[in-house]
């Protein structure tokens, strides 16, 4: 991928966050029309805050333009006059995860909250991963972080929706939650409905399904997979109660959990467990990265 990249943000706040992320993976990024709130970030990291027009007048250096819509925008016509390739930020971001290991949340409750905990549990025993995610929770220190070392990558799953029609593929996929708010991307519940379904159909050879069997929909789809998928049900996780204690039940043992506790966290926990399996982390390496997960506290 080329070195000298131009966002043309159009004050959205992915486009944004990618340079960011370009950026700090040791690219160098130029943005326009970054939402207000990014600029110090940005300015602070290296990007140069200026329109194409104006880099191509002082001889700046451009090998690529990519933005959210390639369609009436004096930049993008600019950039095809210049004879610059243009793409969308989904095909950049595409490429540049298109080799890692790919797991990817559908949590409609509590977005980003099973990706958070693997995350964690990950970095408690030394591994990395790239995410791109919606909320800045716990160990997401931002929305995008790529790098170039590490093997897998934590998604959102309406993004990888996003990217999919370019038949990008996930090799871990959760679906943990139903919950339909109208919206101009869904507005009915069958849209929504039909859209959680096309994700089974990104699942890699040899891929995982992860759900939760509580949801008779998932269960439904789960029974009709390709024989080469694995599938991994899950419920909330066995737990005993003490008065506000909350005890997490596995095997012949049992963990207290130092923060409250309710069954959509309890099904996450069950989630993000069995990812985690999936990437080496034993059950007693996770339960002790869930103890010490004080985050998930804040998203009840």
């Amino acid at each position: 991928m080329t070195e000298n990249i131009h966002i043309i943000a159009q004050g959205k706040s992915f486009p944004s966050r990618l340079a960011l992320a370009l950026q700090e993976k040791g690219h160098t990024v130029s943005c326009s029309g970054c939402i207000a709130d990014m600029e110090s970030d940005l300015s602070r990291a290296g990007v140069l805050l200026a329109p194409l027009s104006q880099l191509i007048d002082e001889g700046q250096k451009v090998n690529m333009v990519a933005g959210d819509a390639v369609s009436e925008n004096e930049e993008f016509a600019l950039a095809e006059m210049e004879h610059l390739p243009v793409v969308s930020v989904f095909d950049l971001l595409a490429s540049i995860i298109d080799e890692k290991a790919k797991v990817v949340e559908c949590n409609s409750q509590n977005s980003g909250r099973i990706l958070s905990l693997i995350l964690y549990a990950l970095h408690k025993q030394s591994k990395k991963a790239d995410y791109v995610v919606d909320d800045c929770v716990g160990p997401f220190s931002r929305a995008v972080a790529l790098s170039e070392n590490t093997r897998i990558c934590l998604l959102d799953g309406d993004l990888l929706l996003r990217i999919g029609q370019r038949n990008h593929k996930s090799n871990i996929l959760i679906l943990s939650s139903l919950r339909w708010k109208e919206s101009e991307e869904y507005p009915t519940f069958e849209d929504y409905l039909e859209a959680r379904h096309r994700l089974i159909s990104t699942i890699d050879r040899e891929g995982t399904l992860i759900y939760n069997q509580t949801v008779a929909v998932f269960q439904e789809w789960a029974e009709t997979l390709r024989e080469d998928i694995t599938a991994l049900p899950f419920k909330a996780h066995p737990y005993r109660r003490d008065g506000e204690r909350v005890f997490l039940q596995y095997a012949k043992n049992e963990i207290e959990l130092p923060f409250p506790c309710d069954e959509n966290l309890l099904c996450d926990i069950s989630a993000a467990r069995l990812a985690c399996r999936q990437f080496g982390i034993t059950d007693k390496a996770f339960y002790e990265a869930v103890v010490s997960a004080h985050f998930l506290a804040t998203q009840l």
